[in-house]
């Protein structure tokens, strides 16, 4: 006898193709691949998937590849910007967990308009190199930071007043000024202060002129000598030598012409030896305007003071002439140019 009951099937004019995975349950390889991915998307995996097809897995599989999450940097970017509006009064809601990666994710786009809003209600702090370049410009008369109000001067007792320290300079900067504010500042006196700057005592000038007060206790502010220009900086240094009752010469041939030190006692003769050559070195520098780096072990090393001489006569700085009148003037130089041949006059 034969069934002809047909009720529970369908039919249809076109074959069916048969998954041959369609029934068959996900490979172990499979299922690891998709946890994988989900870590690696960071990405939540759905619950079962061990009791799930092959062809069921296979397609959760091929949506976690097409899908890009943001990344660590992005993140990082967005929450730190999240936390500045939030501390500045203008939070914002982001669930990062849905934001996509990529240039053209909607992380790019997110990061683009917190950095907007960060411009628009978040002051940015002015940077290091913004600070150290503005204590640079303390000094400078044409840098008007009065009119910002900020003084370089600290008011003290009885109408006195002191320079401000960089760091208490830094610390009214930084409490006036963003870092957009501050770079327009900057950028404002930039012109006036590199002309100025150009012209400023030189480092040689500087220190002369500390040796100088020295030796007629004197003391002037170090601010203050850095507002001089390299004129005024030589007019002082002949006031000091005037002070100091000695005529201000202008060339080594004039110099040559005082008497060398003559003190009978041998360690009183040293010291003025050694103080003739130190304002020798100085009168150099002053005079040449060439000011070595190495000053310091100049003034110490007889090897490097040596080289500082012969390249100045090599550069025509100074004349043979002048250095053998130098050399009658002291025994330092004397010892130092004794296997030398220098032509006099």
């Amino acid at each position: 006898m034969t069934n002809n009951n047909n009720e529970n099937v369908t039919f249809s004019f076109f074959s069916k193709a048969k998954s041959a995975n369609g029934d068959k349950p996900a490979s172990p390889g499979l299922i690891k691949f998709y946890y994988d991915l989900c870590t690696q998307k960071r990405r939540t995996p759905v619950e079962g998937v061990e009791a799930m097809s092959q062809d069921t897995v296979r397609d959760m599989v091929d949506k976690l590849k097409t899908y890009y999450p943001a990344s660590d940097k992005q993140i990082s970017i967005i929450l730190e910007k999240s936390s500045l509006l939030a501390n500045a009064g203008h939070p914002v809601n982001i669930d990062i967990e849905k934001l996509t990666g990529g240039f053209n994710g909607t992380a790019s786009v997110v990061i683009n308009e917190l950095f907007e809003l960060e411009k628009k209600y978040v002051k940015s702090k002015p940077t290091i190199p913004q600070l150290e370049f503005v204590v640079g410009m303390f000094c400078c008369p044409a840098v008007d930071f009065e009119s910002e109000g900020i003084s370089r001067k600290v008011e003290l007792e009885n109408d006195q007043w002191r320079f401000c320290t960089p760091d208490e300079f830094v610390t009214r900067i930084k409490e006036h000024f963003t870092k957009e504010e501050l770079s327009s500042f900057i950028n404002k006196f930039r012109g006036e202060f590199n002309d100025w700057k150009s012209t400023r005592i030189r480092p040689g000038q500087f220190n002369y002129i500390k040796t100088l007060l020295e030796r007629t206790d004197s003391i002037v502010d170090d601010i203050v000598l850095q507002m001089m220009n390299q004129d005024e900086a030589q007019k002082y240094i002949e006031q000091l030598l005037n002070e100091l009752k000695r005529k201000p010469q202008t060339s080594f041939l004039e110099i040559s012409d005082q008497e060398p030190p003559r003190n009978t006692d041998i360690t009183d003769s040293i010291e003025a030896d050694e103080k003739y050559v130190t304002d020798t070195v100085y009168r150099l520098m002053s005079e040449t305007g060439y000011e070595p780096t190495n000053i310091d072990e100049i003034l110490k090393d007889g090897k490097a003071l040596k080289e500082y001489i012969i390249y100045l006569v090599q550069e025509c700085y100074i004349e043979p002439e002048e250095l053998a009148h130098m050399m009658e003037d002291s025994t330092i130089l004397q010892d130092l140019f004794k296997d030398d041949v220098v032509k006099t006059a």
